[in-house]
């Protein structure tokens, strides 16, 4: 079968292998997208057996991109790294590594652990089969070392599927915090997980990078304004006299002009070189950097403090021995504290420095090949509340759930405001703060407190009350224009937003919220809940009604309302209720039928089963229905992103020559540069369609 792409190779190996999800291509080519071939083909791989080992993963593969070797071709290979003294190795590949095809191991570990830097891949030790008790889980351990543990490996498709929402965090993250944040998330995004060194060290390099543009940019303005000014008043210096006897000495030979332009190119390449050079050599100052250094620091603890930003957790593979070593440490710190506890505070301010400068010795030891920036860890250990934030040996990643929340928030305070702006004033405002404090309340690190042993009803009522809000509550989260209004008008802040809210809590189609307590007499203003359920049905039933309106046309969609509205119909009756001819009617719920929008009900009257005298009642199951459209959103995410990849590999030649703008010209004749406008034109147009079709699968999956 011929490649209808001509060439375009966007599948592994073990693609067809895997059964055909729509949500699994768009995975796959999401991986080869941002990480490579070979992360695809083992994505693909614990995709069609749904977890293993890394013995399991590697022989997987090796069955489907290995090729049989005869024993002869082994033999010669043999006899000519005997002979010549060589380091020849036999490639068992059916195809070459940059179309997935991976035979050695090696590059199954090293995907292996990139996937599971980037979260993308969660790793569980092996637990014994033979132990029955469920109780009691030992995991096992390899044959050859008795400390190694065997792990199986997991793929989550929901981290993975999250890849192209990156862009949206890292945007969100500047406008919720600041610049310094949103270079932070990128970076935390770009490699996965960071120690909180490193994260700062590249967010500062990268920061410094976009000021020092910014710097020479300006700087070229300037300098090609003088140059203009310069060269105009030369213009009008020079005066050109020419006699008619003097005709033959102006004429100059094509070669000399191409001479001429070749040095000209070549001198603007040496301009530019040394610029290069003198954008590498610059920096900027001490006080400069001291001041970004602590911006970036006062940055990432808003992340943290906001949620956004959370802590990896490290996988332990011996429970056993972790748990007697946390034991040991907590009795080595308890006769530590019996001992000392006579001693005054200076002694045990300096005992903890100690400790400290221990400590940093143990891990400067362990870690000979990292250099941190001493600044930063000063800056870090010295202040009180970093020291509390920021643990030694702390590996942070993005909250990818919480950027989701906020941005739920945004769309249902969208909605609010578009249904009840009108009679309640900032309606939207404080549904989408509301809906941020519950976020902030289950994502957040310092909310209930840190280290706070709860039993099992302190965890259960705080579960229940986590959506319970006052109005107080939502100072912190409301825009400084709402509220300072609120705070100027009569009777304060709190005043004015309980009653917004008691307005919000009579509405019912959709219903915004509930009041929990009663806010008269409250002295908290009372308490409240949002009805998060009741918005997102509402908001997925109006994309859902103009998904089939734009596939199956108006009067599909005005069935489909109906069938949900009252249940099972016969196609009279829906005919009379959707107000069309029972010809249409008939032919349009057998389209939807097709399309497995609706179900059809076969009610049989006698045991002959004579479809003549049969009942067929028509009607829609919301769960399937959202199903069959989410599974069409995702073959079109697959498709759009395919044409995407394919019109940047067939215009690889104009995205080159407008990277090199400055150093060459960009377009050759006027034809090409039209030809590269359509071409942006057109890759702008993909991009948008794929931020719609993400939007929608966002709000269908996702909320």
């Amino acid at each position: 079968m011929s490649n209808p792409f001509g060439g375009f190779v966007h599948r592994s190996p073990l693609s067809s292998v895997s059964s055909h999800n729509p949500m699994e291509d768009v995975l796959s080519n999401c991986i080869r997208d941002y990480f490579g071939p070979t992360c695809q083909t083992v994505t693909d791989c614990l995709s069609s057996r749904g977890s293993g080992t890394l013995q399991q993963i590697i022989n997987r593969t090796r069955h489907i991109c290995g090729r049989e070797v005869n024993e002869e071709r082994h033999r010669l290979v043999h006899n000519l790294v005997t002979s010549a003294q060589l380091k020849v190795s036999l490639n068992k590949a059916r195809g070459s590594e940059q179309d997935g095809f991976i035979e050695d191991a090696n590059p199954i570990r090293a995907a292996l652990i990139v996937l599971l830097h980037h979260g993308i891949i969660t790793a569980h030790p092996k637990e014994d089969s033979k132990n029955n008790n469920a109780d009691y889980l030992i995991p096992t351990k390899s044959k050859k070392n008795e400390d190694d543990v065997q792990f199986i490996y997991q793929l989550d498709n929901q981290r993975g599927r999250f890849i192209t929402r990156y862009p949206r965090y890292v945007e969100y993250a500047k406008k919720a915090v600041d610049e310094n944040a949103a270079a932070l998330v990128e970076e935390l995004l770009v490699h996965g997980r960071l120690r909180t060194e490193d994260a700062i060290q590249s967010a500062i390099k990268s920061i410094q990078r976009t000021l020092l543009s910014n710097k020479d940019n300006d700087k070229e303005d300037d300098d090609d304004d003088d140059d203009n000014v310069k060269d105009k008043d030369k213009d009008d210096d020079k005066v050109i006299k020419v006699d008619d006897d003097d005709d033959d000495k102006l004429k100059v030979d094509d070669d000399d002009i191409v001479k001429v332009d070749d040095k000209e190119e070549e001198k603007k390449e040496e301009k530019k070189e040394e610029k290069k050079e003198d954008n590498d050599e610059q920096k900027l100052d001490d006080a400069e950097l001291t001041e970004l250094r602590a911006s970036v620091v006062k940055s990432f603890k808003r992340l943290i403090d906001g949620g956004y930003v959370e802590m990896a957790k490290p996988i332990q593979p011996d429970t056993d021995t972790a748990s007697a070593a946390a034991n040991n440490s907590n009795k080595r710190n308890h006769d530590h504290m019996m001992h000392h506890m006579t001693s005054s505070s200076s002694n045990i301010h300096n005992i903890d420095e100690k400790k400290e400068e221990t400590d940093d010795k143990n891990n400067n030891n362990n870690n000979n090949n990292r250099f941190d920036d001493a600044s930063i860890v000063a800056l870090l250990r010295h202040t009180h509340s970093y020291r509390r934030t920021f643990t030694k040996g702390a590996v942070w990643r993005v909250n990818v759930h919480m950027f989701h929340h906020t941005m739920r928030a945004l769309c249902l305070g969208r909605l609010v405001s578009e249904r009840y702006g009108d009679k309640v004033q900032f309606a939207g405002s404080f549904v989408t703060a509301a809906l941020k404090v519950t976020a902030n309340k289950e994502h957040a690190p310092s909310s209930y407190g840190d280290n706070i042993i709860l039993s099992e009803e302190d965890r259960q009522k705080l579960q229940e009350e986590k959506g319970v809000f006052t109005p107080d509550d939502l100072l912190d989260y409301l825009p400084p224009k709402i509220l300072h209004e609120l705070k100027n008008k009569a009777g304060g802040a709190r005043s004015n937003i309980s009653s917004s809210l008691v307005a919000l809590s009579s509405f019912g189609w959709p219903q915004v919220l509930m009041e929990v307590e009663e806010a008269r007499a409250h002295p908290l203003g009372g308490k409240f809940e949002i009805a998060t359920r009741q918005l997102v049905s509402h908001l997925r039933g109006r994309a859902l009604n103009q998904i089939v309106t734009d596939d199956q046309g108006q009067h599909a969609a005005r069935v489909c309302a109906i069938l949900e509205t009252r249940g099972y119909m016969e196609s009279e009756a829906l005919a009379d209720c959707a107000m069309v001819p029972i010809q249409d009617a008939r032919e349009i719920t057998h389209r939807l039928y097709r399309a497995d929008y609706i179900s059809l009900l076969n009610l049989q009257l006698t045991k002959q089963h004579n479809p003549g005298t049969a009942i067929y009642l028509w009607g829609v199951n919301k769960a399937n229905m959202n199903k069959a459209i989410t599974k069409k959103i995702y073959t079109a995410l697959y498709n759009l992103r395919l044409r995407r990849q394919h019109e940047v590999q067939v215009g690889k030649e104009w995205i080159e020559r407008a990277k090199e703008a400055e150093i060459t010209d960009e377009n050759e004749h006027q034809q090409d540069k039209l030809n590269y406008q359509k071409f942006c034109a057109g890759l702008e147009r993909i991009d948008n369609a794929l931020l719609q079709t993400d939007e929608t699968l966002m709000l269908l999956v996702d909320f």
